[in-house]
C-alpha cells in the first residue's frame, strides 16, 4: 500500500538529490508508523474533506465506478470527551470527484479492513465506516490528529 500511494504522488529518480531522498523516506517512515491510520493520511492529502467529515465516511459513501463521493456528516468531539455524529460545518452536504489514485489506496484498505472483521468477529462495531479503529470504533478527532502531528514531528518533518 505505501509503494502504491508514495509512487502515484513523488517522484523520485537517481539525480534526486540526496536531501530529497531523506525527506522521502522520512516520509516513508511517517506513513509505516501511522499503520492503520495510513489510509486516512493519504485521503486527506488527496479529497477536500475536513478531519471530522472523512472521520463520518461510510462505505455507501463511495461511489467506486463514478469516482464520486458523497459527504453528508462530520465526526466531532463533545466537550464530554463523547463522539458525535452532526451535519458538515457548511450545513449542506456536497458531491466530490475522487482522484483514482485515492479510490485505489481506498480498495487496499477496504481488504485490510476485512480482516480487522475476521480477527474481531462478533465484537467487530459494525458501523460501516471508511476510517475506524481497527474494531470498528470511531476515531477520536482529536486524537488522531495529535497522534499525526507527533509522528510528523518524530521523524522530523517541519511545518508541525
Amino acid at each position: 500500500m505505501t509503494s502504491l500511494f508514495l509512487s502515484a504522488r513523488f517522484a523520485l529518480d537517481l539525480a534526486t538529490p540526496l536531501v530529497a531522498w531523506r525527506d522521502f523516506f522520512a516520509g516513508v517512515a511517517f506513513l509505516a508508523d501511522l499503520g492503520a491510520r495510513f489510509a486516512f493520511a493519504g485521503w486527506r492529502s488527496g479529497v477536500a474533506c475536513r478531519r471530522g467529515e472523512l472521520l463520518a465516511l461510510a462505505w455507501a459513501d463511495v461511489d467506486f465506478t463514478s469516482g464520486v463521493l458523497q459527504v453528508s456528516k462530520s465526526l466531532e468531539q463533545t466537550r464530554k470527551g463523547g463522539l458525535r455524529v452532526k451535519t458538515p460545518k457548511s450545513g449542506e452536504s456536497r458531491e466530490l470527484g475522487v482522484p483514482d489514485w485515492a479510490l485505489a489506496v481506498l480498495k487496499i484498505h477496504r481488504a485490510e479492513q476485512q480482516r480487522d472483521r475476521t480477527l474481531f468477529g462478533t465484537a467487530y462495531a459494525c458501523h460501516d465506516l471508511i476510517f475506524c479503529q481497527p474494531n470498528g470504533q470511531y476515531y477520536s478527532p482529536d486524537r488522531l490528529g495529535a497522534r499525526v502531528v507527533e509522528l510528523m514531528r518524530k521523524v522530523g518533518l517541519k511545518g508541525v
